[in-house]
């Protein structure tokens, strides 16, 4: 007898289930009306342990920036350059220097791109330094 091709796994699946002794099936269908609830539930859990765990991460990282060695911890300019509310900042900032590496700032005209012709503040420490700000 020659062989068909099967045009999708579903046809392999149920050549599969073909196979099976009658016992196997009874289990198999037994297996699907508790699994309707079961596995709904499985992904609930999930979806709560995931929450739980994500207000946990918020938690640890509000506790970190209000702490204080909290300066410790500046990896990140957009953390460098403000302090949470009602805290001095780690090392006071001059207007006119970089809140990452505290190198003075000076005033430069983008030469080309969509700011072409428009000024701005940039670190002296570039290329190390890639902090900018605009001038306002």
């Amino acid at each position: 007898m020659a062989r068909r091709e099967k045009t999708s796994s579903a046809e392999d699946l149920m050549d599969l289930v073909a196979m099976l002794s009658w016992w196997a099936v009874v289990i198999w269908k037994g297996l699907a009306n508790p699994g309707q609830y079961i596995l709904p539930i499985l992904c609930l859990a999930g979806a709560c342990v995931s929450a739980w765990r994500r207000q946990e991460r918020q938690r640890l990282v509000a506790a970190v920036l209000q702490s204080k060695a909290s300066d410790a911890l500046d990896v990140s300019p957009a953390w460098a350059a403000s302090a949470p509310a009602g805290q001095p900042s780690a090392a006071p900032m001059q207007a006119s220097s970089s809140p990452v590496c505290l190198k003075s700032m000076v005033r430069r005209t983008a030469e080309r791109g969509a700011n072409a012709g428009g000024e701005f503040w940039v670190c002296t420490g570039y290329p190390a330094c890639r902090v900018t700000r605009p001038i306002g």
